[in-house]
């Protein structure tokens, strides 16, 4: 794998349908983003070789796709330590070992002892520490903010605040940094602001937010922060019943996209699009433009992303109807959510995996499913989650 391929994993930003888009820290160097996404592959790889054991032959391929970019990528991982200062060799010995949180204690160390930099090292440990210890990069974020205040920073915040669950802090956060009179920076806060209100407050206010975004990004001439806006508002005009009405714009979003050369956003529109389709009950396109986005995020190792897709792909199998196919992606959409800490996204793919099961006659299964979806929901205060209502009606079935 090339090295860009693999920074891009993490400098791009992310933002299907079901988590905020992830920015990129203005600390965060590409020399930080390539030593996450080798550790980010490492932990994949060794997930997926556990699965490999199990004989699952779709984990298997994948193995075996990841064994030859984890050589790449730690030939190029040694000609960056061979650069690195002291303290840094610690670090990426640490995540090359496929040990983060061992990394993440040296960086924290080092923190504690600068002087003149300790905010910006805060900021780098909180990007390190994003896709594995979402916790702990809050409270880096907390404690870079705490020497200087930074918008960039604390919107990425607010990002990983709605990703854990914490939509109301996450919206005060947003709701200020929106208060500013660059246009730019407006839009982005205002979609932050729309990702954290979406479990909270419902679509409607989520739609309002994201139009309002967009408005101000093309004002500003952001062309890509104008995307993400679009994208999201109409992934929430699809899941409020309006499809046909969208499906135009998300064709031409994925051209901006495409002109931009700018696959992460292509693959974030493909992914609403596919839900345009099966909002309608037309699968089979549905399914190729999932497929399609999961390669992208796949070789950009954004693990958000790909559970996203795969969700799309259940969604798929559950039209066609192929419940036993449906359960196997909701399963993978599951465990890529709870590797992120994604607690909206476990509890979404709870929802769906629920049906699955419950499509199959395993209604005892299916129930305590949706249980602990609604636990989920109910710990993240997402009571007007788009499937929240759904798991409240399926569980009035349960005994």
């Amino acid at each position: 794998m090339r090295r860009a391929a693999i920074i891009l994993a993490f400098l791009a930003c992310a933002g299907p349908i079901a988590a905020p888009a992830q920015t990129r820290p203005a600390s965060m160097s590409a020399d930080d983003a390539y030593v996450r996404a080798v550790a980010y592959i490492e932990t994949r790889f060794n997930a997926l070789r556990v699965e490999q054991a199990a004989s699952d032959a779709v984990a298997a391929a994948e193995a075996a796709r990841l064994r030859g970019e984890l050589a790449s990528a730690r030939k190029e991982l040694a000609a960056l330590k061979a650069r690195a200062d002291a303290p840094s060799r610690t670090i990426i010995d640490a995540f090359a070992a496929g040990d983060p949180s061992a990394g993440l204690e040296a960086a924290e160390a080092e923190a504690r002892k600068a002087s003149s930099d300790a905010g910006a090292r805060w900021l780098q440990i909180a990007a390190l520490a994003a896709p594995f210890e979402p916790q702990r990069a809050i409270a880096a974020y907390r404690e870079a903010l705490r020497l200087k205040p930074d918008d960039s920073a604390r919107l990425a915040l607010a990002a990983l605040l709605t990703r854990v669950g914490d939509a109301g802090s996450a919206v005060q956060i947003a709701q200020d940094v929106a208060k500013t009179a660059d246009l730019a920076l407006r839009a982005k806060a205002l979609i932050a602001w729309g990702d954290a209100a979406r479990g909270s407050t419902g679509e409607l206010k989520a739609k309002a937010l994201y139009t309002e975004a967009a408005d101000a990004a093309r004002t500003a001439k952001d062309r890509a922060t104008e995307l993400d806006a679009l994208t999201r508002l109409a992934a929430a005009a699809i899941r409020a019943g309006d499809p046909p009405v969208w499906e135009g714009r998300l064709k031409e979003a994925l051209a901006a996209a495409a002109a931009l050369d700018d696959r992460i956003r292509g693959a974030d529109a493909a992914v609403a699009l596919a839900e345009a389709y099966l909002q309608r009950g037309i699968w089979p396109p549905a399914a190729t433009y999932a497929a399609e986005a999961l390669e992208i995020y796949q070789a950009s190792n954004d693990p958000i992303g790909q559970a996203t897709a795969t969700m799309a792909l259940g969604r798929a199998a559950m039209a066609r109807p192929s419940p036993g196919l449906a359960e196997m992606h909701f399963r993978s959409a599951l465990r890529l959510y709870e590797a992120a800490q994604a607690k909206l996204g476990q509890a979404d793919a709870l929802a769906e995996l629920g049906a699955a099961v419950s499509k199959q006659n395993r209604a005892p299964e299916a129930c305590l499913t949706w249980r602990r979806a609604s636990g989920l929901y109910a710990s993240a205060g997402a009571f007007s989650a788009p499937q929240a209502e759904t798991v409240r009606t399926a569980l009035q079935t349960c005994r």
